[in-house]
């Protein structure tokens, strides 16, 4: 019998009002247990009625559309939140294209900073599609600054249309930070696919891309250094990360209208971000967005 179907409210409504009328036709009956057979009848029909209006919202918005949903759901450990990707679309309409960020969770990534994100021009301007991720890992040995990274992403980004996260890693820094938990939060925030991402990692850090594009099968299909079937490994200059995020860009999908299916749910965590424009990308932010400073307004909460 379906969560959501009209039988099942049928027989939970029928069920009520049977325990409702066997609750009035006992009132006056049971001598000694009177007391506790009335208090037991009229908990039951409550909690009867609770259920049938449960289930009747449940039918008209759809939170649990099946029994396997409604169990997965009992059994995840801790808070969850329904996913709206794109939450910080209108947040972006104020501060620009390039931003630090700081989603819940961030600081278990054992990185070195809160990651930098770039979205490209015509982010805003397709609500409805999803656009493809490239992650730049990096321990700070290539000396990229913050305007450089910028720059070159939004270059990239002209050239196909992607999202790019710049991650300062530590030696700390595992597979499963990257593979698993900034691309959770990255969905939630921001309007990305669930797949075919890029990945480019600096000279010190190829082995760790290597261990993440592993534990994500999928996920980062393109790896800067890596070579893929039949052809020979992609070698960067250290310094030359345009070049390494213009391949990257023409390695993943183009954006594309509802491209894969939302994650329906995460963990939820304390609800504060933090989201600063990168200094020195104001150059490349649009009219009206604000860069640097410290009294940036904060996102909204879950």
């Amino acid at each position: 019998m379906s969560l959501t179907g009209i039988p099942l409210i049928v027989v939970a409504v029928v069920v009520t009002l049977l325990t409702a009328a066997a609750t009035v036709v006992s009132w006056r009956r049971g001598g000694r247990l009177r007391v506790v057979l009335r208090t037991g009848g009229v908990l039951l029909t409550e909690t009867l009625l609770l259920l049938t209006v449960g289930l009747a919202v449940n039918r008209s918005e759809d939170f649990y559309p099946t029994w396997a949903a409604l169990s997965s759901s009992a059994q995840t450990s801790g808070t969850t939140y329904a996913l709206t990707p794109g939450r910080l679309d209108g947040w972006l309409r104020a501060h620009g294209p390039a931003f630090t960020w700081e989603p819940d969770g961030w600081t278990g990534w054992h990185l070195a900073a809160a990651p930098t994100v770039v979205v490209p021009d015509g982010y805003l301007e397709h609500p409805a599609w999803r656009y493809s991720a490239l992650v730049v890992v990096d321990n700070g040995s290539a000396g990229w600054t913050p305007a450089v990274e910028t720059a070159a992403a939004r270059n990239a980004s002209a050239d196909g249309g992607a999202v790019v996260v710049f991650a300062r890693t530590t030696a700390a820094t595992g597979p499963d930070d990257l593979a698993l938990g900034l691309p959770a939060a990255l969905t939630h925030d921001l309007r990305v696919t669930g797949q075919r991402w890029a990945l480019i990692p600096g000279a010190a850090d190829a082995a760790l891309a290597h261990r993440v594009a592993a534990a994500a099968p999928g996920r980062y299909t393109a790896v800067a250094g890596k070579a893929s079937a039949g052809t020979q490994p992609v070698a960067f200059h250290p310094g030359d990360l345009g070049a390494a995020l213009l391949w990257a860009c023409r390695q993943t999908p183009p954006p594309l209208a509802a491209s894969t299916p939302p994650v329906t749910f995460l963990p939820a965590a304390p609800n504060k971000h933090h989201h600063h424009p990168v200094p020195g990308a104001s150059a490349s932010a649009p009219a009206g967005s604000r860069t640097g400073g410290k009294n940036v307004p904060r996102q909204p909460g879950h």
